[in-house]
């Protein structure tokens, strides 16, 4: 937004093993849902290297465009939760986006949305559900869930996350998992506003 990074990728700290780059290239790693603690696609199963067993790996994806947004589309929960189709219609709304997930099903599961914030940002107020950074606010507001989620850092302690603009830096970040029980079919309405911003 006025080429301030808000919403963003971690990006890649190294192609190795140490956690930081474990956790950039996970699904914790990527502003999206986890459903009952698991990714939406399947990550490998193995330490080193890449491997997707199928059917277990299977997973068909959609994106379409409308309502001057786009629609991402998947069937990837289905293999290990009660979500048989998730989909993320994301829309800018002037100072702002708008995010609705839909999530397909039947039972009770356990939702965790991880956002990654931009540079600058590190702080986060539960009560206010306010994102603070170097040049900005933004506000957070949800329909679809009863009451505020749970508010923990995506990894160790606040600000919870890291970014990496050019492989071998990191810088720490606010990253953010906010986390609700939900009874299925489930659709999850999610406002970020852009309150404050330093000229």
């Amino acid at each position: 937004h006025g080429g301030e990074e808000i919403l963003t990728d971690s990006g890649r700290y190294r192609y190795t093993g140490d956690a930081v780059s474990l956790l950039q290239k996970s699904a914790l790693g990527h502003n999206l849902p986890v459903v009952n603690g698991f990714s939406p696609l399947s990550e490998s199963l193995v330490g080193n290297g890449l491997w997707w067993p199928r059917p277990y790996a299977s997973a068909a994806l959609e994106m379409t465009e409308c309502d001057s947004g786009i629609v991402l589309a998947h069937d990837g929960f289905a293999r290990a939760t009660p979500v048989q189709r998730h989909s993320r219609k994301i829309v800018p709304e002037g100072n702002g986006l708008f995010v609705v997930d839909s999530f397909e099903g039947q039972g009770d599961v356990d939702v965790a949305f991880c956002w990654h914030f931009g540079k600058g940002f590190d702080t986060f107020d539960k009560e206010r559900m306010v994102a603070t950074g170097t040049y900005c606010e933004v506000r957070l507001s949800f329909e679809g869930v009863r009451g505020l989620p749970s508010v923990e850092p995506i990894s160790g302690r606040m600000p919870g996350s890291w970014i990496s603009h050019v492989y071998g830096e990191m810088h720490p970040v606010l990253g953010i998992s906010l986390c609700w029980r939900v009874r299925l079919p489930a659709v999850i309405y999610t406002r970020f506003f852009l309150a404050i911003c330093a000229e």
